[in-house]
């Protein structure tokens, strides 16, 4: 069978994320289920990192490594006592201004603030054969095991995608009928706590970068978001991005990110990797 062109590949990517975001949708509550007690974390109650206190350095290069070049995803300081990174590496403190979601209500759904409403989901590229939990268009029911050892977090795991990966996200205006955008422009950036040993592409979908179908404005050669490559370690650490570290990958039309209306989050890892992280605490700062 002949290989697919990129543009092919890219479309099945757009049509796998976007059918699970509409199907996650919080009205419709396929991704959003309420639960009383989650079960217990499959990986253990990860590790040490413990709150974020008082900044520490920067460890090796911050957050997007090397003195914050986009997309070479470096590691910070992780565990001991809350060490942040900061965004470019910079070892400043990151305040959160603003927390988009800290798994705490036990369910899929983003807490409404702010306009936001939105609810998680898991997406792949298909390939048969391929395993992800929660699969696409399940229950996405955070688990135990959070920063501190307590709390509830995100958590996705899986492997045998071949074509382009699998990964999470959460739209940040999307009640399940439309989709719509958000106004990020009062804030810098994002923060996040996370783990798993992989590396995964953190990307913000912009309406520049996102077709007019999917409540962007982009007319051709779409989906090239503004992302970081970010390398997880086994140990719960602190990662933030300003919206400026955030660049396209180069194959598609060049835009300028749009912070005015972002419309998506997304956490995803790229094809033949053996997958298993964690997500908590995300903010904007």
């Amino acid at each position: 069978m002949p290989k697919d062109t990129p543009d092919v590949t890219v479309a099945r990517r757009h049509a796998a994320a976007l059918a699970a975001s509409a199907a996650c949708g919080l009205w419709l509550g396929a991704c959003a289920t309420a639960v009383s007690q989650a079960p217990e974390a499959s990986t253990g109650d990860g590790g040490g990192a413990g709150t974020a206190g008082a900044a520490s350095s920067a460890g090796d290069g911050g957050a997007a490594g090397g003195g914050g070049a986009a997309g070479d995803g470096g590691t910070p300081q992780s565990g001991g006592d809350g060490g942040t990174a900061g965004a470019a590496g910079s070892g400043n403190d990151v305040v959160v201004v603003d927390p988009i979601d800290d798994f705490e209500s036990g369910d899929g759904a983003m807490p409404e603030s702010d306009g936001r409403i939105g609810a998680w989901f898991t997406y792949n590229d298909e390939t048969a054969g391929g395993i992800q939990a929660p699969a696409p268009g399940e229950a996405f029911v955070p688990e135990a095991g959070g920063p501190s050892g307590a709390g509830l977090a995100a958590h996705t795991a899986g492997n045998g995608f071949t074509e382009w990966g699998a990964g999470i996200g959460l739209d940040f205006n999307n009640n399940g009928s439309v989709r719509g955008t958000y106004d990020a422009s009062a804030y810098q950036g994002v923060t996040f706590w996370a783990r798993g040993s992989v590396s995964v592409n953190f990307k913000i979908l912009s309406s520049s970068t996102t077709p007019v179908d999917q409540s962007g404005v982009c007319s051709a050669n779409c989906e090239d978001h503004h992302q970081v490559a970010v390398s997880l370690s086994g140990s719960w650490a602190q990662y933030s991005f300003s919206f400026a570290e955030l660049k396209q990958q180069g194959w598609g039309s060049v835009a300028e990110f749009n912070a005015k209306e972002v419309i998506s989050l997304q956490f995803e890892v790229e094809q033949d990797t053996a997958f298993d992280f964690w997500v908590d605490d995300i903010g904007f700062y």
